[in-house]
């Protein structure tokens, strides 16, 4: 079961209000991923070459990149949460269809220009494009609620 699964019920029972305890709460789990994610990524240069030889060394700074990169991930995949109790399901399936066809075309092109850290970059920007979207489409609504 994901956090966001366990977000949605709570929230929608709010009607998609989002208190600033609930704002805390919702930057402290991305923080706390951000933290696990990186501790992550400082392990791969020894973790990649430990586990699976030093013929995959060059695989850790993709691998880096992608752990970083996913503190991203994990604020869309809330985001998605915060923005479905809002009523704003559609616009959040636009944004997530949306990312996932630049996600394609960002990873095509960061392989081309750049192999696996430019399909890395491609990846983690995909992620990143999709949480701010979202972010903005929260606090813009938000803010729609609070001029009423």
């Amino acid at each position: 079961m994901s956090l966001a699964a366990v977000l949605l019920p709570g929230l929608t029972r709010k009607n998609g209000v989002l208190d600033n305890r609930t704002i805390l709460g919702i930057a402290t789990v991305v923080v706390m991923f951000a933290i696990v994610y990186s501790a992550i990524a400082a392990m791969a240069g020894w973790a990649v070459p430990t586990f699976f030889g030093d013929e995959y060394a060059a695989a850790v700074l993709p691998v880096q990149i992608v752990c970083v990169g996913l503190t991203f991930g994990a604020a869309a995949s809330l985001l998605a949460s915060v923005m479905q109790a809002r009523g704003l399901q559609r616009m959040a399936g636009y944004i997530s269809l949306g990312s996932a066809l630049y996600c394609v075309a960002a990873i095509v092109l960061g392989t081309t220009l750049g192999a696996a850290v430019g399909a890395a970059l491609g990846l983690v920007s995909s992620f990143a494009v999709q949480a701010i979207l979202m972010f903005g489409s929260i606090v813009f609504t938000r803010r729609n609620d609070l001029n009423r």
